[in-house]
């Protein structure tokens, strides 16, 4: 509060490399993720994404009524496809809502390293808690799951979001640490 309020004429809002960073850093590689671990869903039930292509229109929805049959002449029931769809809902807001979590801590601070800085706000870390205990029931619940479309999943999309959070995490210390040692990349990269 002892801050003066921006100048509305010289400061934005949103610069350019907010947007950079945004849009075609942390956006790409959560998105990526989700889209690896939503893939791989399907893949586990020998549907390969080139089976997939303009499948939404009839099949893997809550209306849908037909037998799916993939390439390899697998054959997959509505029931059965409404499941598959589930699980990948599932797979997909798994690594959207974890990378998030990981991505929190280092967005947090944006000029200095959080090993540096630590973590001291305990808003934060409960918000992240609540995060993470709100997944939990939106996949593994059975009540909840006919409400919001998920099914509960195996390990293979936690890992997925693992990764990528690591992913994110280290993209972002990386860029924090060229940023402190170069000024002119600082000016670039920093929002």
């Amino acid at each position: 509060m002892s801050r003066p309020p921006r100048d509305a004429h010289t400061e934005r809002l949103v610069s350019l490399p907010l947007i950079f960073y945004s849009y075609l850093t942390a956006g790409v590689i959560i998105a990526l993720g989700c889209l690896t671990a939503y893939l791989i869903s399907y893949r586990n039930h020998g549907i390969y994404p080139s089976d997939l292509i303009v499948s939404a229109d009839e099949f893997f929805r809550d209306d849908s009524t037909g037998v799916y049959c993939t390439s390899g002449n697998l054959c997959f029931s509505a029931d059965e496809q409404r499941r598959i769809a589930a699980e990948g809902a599932s797979c997909w807001y798994i690594v959207l809502v974890t990378s998030q979590a990981f991505h929190i801590w280092t967005a947090k601070v944006r000029r200095v390293s959080i090993f540096e800085h630590g973590v001291s706000n305990i808003t934060t870390v409960m918000g992240v808690g609540a995060e993470a205990a709100i997944l939990v029931i939106m996949v593994y619940t059975p009540g909840v799951q006919g409400v919001v479309g998920t099914a509960s999943v195996s390990w293979m999309p936690w890992v997925v979001a693992g990764i990528t959070g690591i992913i994110l995490f280290g993209t972002n210390e990386i860029r924090k640490q060229v940023c402190a040692r170069n000024k002119f990349l600082a000016k670039i990269l920093l929002w």
